[in-house]
């Protein structure tokens, strides 16, 4: 332990200087033009770090934390270093230097209380457990419910092509970027509609279930490891069969199989890593090359900063949410809240501008993520805008110590899912694509996993 403690803290001093050493001298790339002070974005993160350093091993001990800690990482130095050293396309107009710098120092801004938070993980534990959803006392048979539900997933997926068309294989690279324009939901008459969103919103979460239930049934009847790996790849591989336009599903998916399995087989830890480390990383590179449109791996080199920035919504995207005209905010505050209603138009039929799509559509954009810290900021201004990142970073480390004291794998796995998302989602997504994601997925995994089928408790396994 104590080796692994001064191990965090050289590794990460050592990276801090020399991210440090490189934006200074990447200054020169920069000195031109609206991003001539990027580079400040790298340094200060490195600075940060070094500020940080003897907190490292508090920083960096629950998977949420790393993390969290890594995406600010790429969002920070690696997309900005790339950025200066290649070209990017200049997709969002009305940009100035005074609107990047402003982003710039936001972000800097964030990313101190984010650390604040990471190396105070203690204090915002929420201790008392009596309400805990994993303490739930009553008994039932999740199992068969999981079983009818997958029935009525296969029925959709027959008789619905509109389902199967959202789907493609990632061996199919091409074809799945594509599939985002095979359904047209607007289109469809509204009981098409709604069952449509109803089998994808089944199938997604079925898909999580099974694979837990799947898992814990192979480690009743063994214990070894070794089946418990060649088990979990082939879920993965099964999973990754058909998946929907959002590439960065396959992360996710990987994450989940990953910690399922280790849990059930502690001693697959360090074979997992490796193996899913490598599948993924290789796997994102040549997924990102093909979705880049790139003819060559030059160019797609030169691309990357682009690529990076589109996925880990950084400076670029912020900029885009400074420009916006801050007016009707309790109408786009509603605007928000309501899209998080599932079947909200067939319910309601209200139709409604949410921020994402008014970012997107006063910047001539489509499809550009919204950042947190944006969204954060268009609400409760410069002073408060860390403060929707920072409620990320509490409940997904909170989701992390609830999973490590679940006693039984259903909801350690819905746990696990909070985990990830809300992880992600300080850097990755917002409070709509995260929100959707919780009413949509966990909601309803938690409203079936209500009561606890004694057959999936963890003493079982024993």
């Amino acid at each position: 332990m104590v080796k692994t403690k001064y191990l965090k803290f050289f590794f990460t001093s050592l990276v801090a200087l020399i991210i440090i050493f490189i934006s200074i001298n990447t200054y020169q790339f920069g000195a031109k033009g609206i991003y001539r002070n990027l580079f400040f974005l790298p340094l200060i993160h490195g600075i940060l770090m070094l500020t940080f350093f003897l907190k490292t091993n508090k920083m960096l001990i629950y998977p949420s934390q790393y993390i969290i800690y890594i995406t600010l990482f790429v969002r920070n130095v690696i997309t900005p270093l790339l950025i200066l050293n290649s070209t990017i396309r200049k997709s969002i107009t009305f940009l100035d230097t005074n609107t990047i710098n402003l982003a710039i120092f936001i972000m800097l801004y964030e990313t101190f209380v984010i650390f604040l938070l990471l190396a105070n993980k203690e204090k915002i534990i929420y201790k008392n457990t009596r309400y805990s959803f994993g303490k739930i006392i009553c008994w039932g048979n999740v199992g068969k419910t999981i079983i009818v539900l997958s029935v009525i997933c296969l029925m959709f997926w027959v008789f619905l092509p509109s389902i199967k068309n959202s789907y493609e294989s990632v061996f199919n690279a091409k074809q799945l970027i594509a599939i985002a324009y095979n359904v047209d939901k607007e289109s469809m008459m509204m009981s098409s509609r709604t069952l449509y969103t109803l089998g994808k919103m089944l199938i997604l979460i079925c898909r999580y279930l099974l694979t837990i239930i799947l898992l814990f049934w192979v480690r009743k009847k063994t214990n070894k490891s070794s089946y418990g790996i060649f088990i979990a790849l082939i879920i993965l591989f099964l999973q990754i069969q058909f998946i929907a336009s959002e590439l960065i599903f396959v992360l996710y998916i990987s994450i989940f199989v990953y910690f399922i399995t280790i849990r059930l087989w502690p001693e697959s830890k360090r074979s997992l890593i490796f193996i899913l480390g490598t599948l993924s990383c290789f796997g994102i590179l040549v997924l990102a090359y093909i979705k880049s449109g790139a003819t060559s791996w030059g160019l797609f080199r030169n691309e990357l900063g682009t690529i990076l920035q589109a996925y880990f919504p950084g400076v670029i995207n912020l900029s885009a949410v400074l420009v916006l005209p801050r007016i009707n905010i309790i109408d786009r505050l509603f605007s928000d809240l309501y899209s998080l209603i599932p079947f909200r138009n067939s319910l309601f039929g209200l139709q409604v501008v949410n921020l994402a799509n008014y970012f997107n559509m006063n910047n001539n954009m489509t499809g550009q993520i919204l950042p947190l810290i944006g969204e954060s900021y268009y609400y409760f201004g410069i002073i408060l805008s860390p403060l929707l990142s920072s409620v990320f970073v509490i409940i997904s480390i909170n989701a992390n110590e609830k999973m490590n004291n679940c006693k039984d794998v259903l909801h350690y796995g819905i746990y696990l899912l909070i985990m990830i998302y809300f992880s992600f989602g300080c850097v990755c997504f917002n409070f709509i694509i995260c929100g959707q994601t919780f009413m949509n997925t966990i909601f309803p995994m938690m409203i079936i996993c209500f009561f606890k089928d004694k057959k999936y408790l963890f003493d079982n396994l024993q």
